[in-house]
């Protein structure tokens, strides 16, 4: 496997040495930074790759945490297989059931671990997990988090 970071500022736009094939794209956006441009720039660099993010209350790289950019993580891998799938959450209520229709359409016998990013004003994660986890078992590693929009709490955005 191997990871190469970018990042882009209002200032400075894409700060990276190069675009590098990857089978999954990772990013983490400030809302404000995260645009019908930027999105349309992230898919026009990768543009083979499965492409996941949201926004956040804080971005990180490296060893900085910053604020008003997009940190993008490109992943290659050598024999790795991704999958991705997707679910509509209206309420926290529902969090469980939107982890075991999940759960039910990513359950293979070679699925290792799965990673997921939830709307943090609509998803309860907690449940989200446990629905995912009565699909999968114990034996699949189960990451992720909630996007955000830094201390506002009112509107985020998840992307695939």
């Amino acid at each position: 496997m191997k990871v190469t970071t970018s990042s882009y500022t209002p200032e400075k736009g894409w700060d990276d040495e190069g675009i590098v094939p990857a089978e999954w794209v990772l990013y983490f956006a400030a809302p404000e930074a995260l645009c019908a441009e930027r999105w349309a720039e992230i898919r026009a660099r990768h543009p083979d790759a499965l492409i996941t993010g949201c926004t956040t209350g804080g971005e990180i790289l490296g060893t900085e945490v910053l604020d008003g950019m997009v940190a993008e993580a490109a992943v290659h891998f050598d024999r790795t297989r991704l999958t991705f799938s997707k679910t509509r959450v209206e309420t926290s209520s529902e969090s469980f059931a939107a982890g075991e229709r999940m759960g039910k359409e990513l359950a293979a016998t070679t699925l290792r671990c799965v990673f997921v990013l939830a709307d943090g004003t609509r998803v309860n994660g907690s449940e989200l997990v446990r629905g995912l986890r009565s699909v999968l078992g114990d034996d699949v590693v189960i990451t992720g988090g909630l996007a955000g929009d830094g201390a506002r709490f009112g509107s985020t955005q998840v992307g695939a």
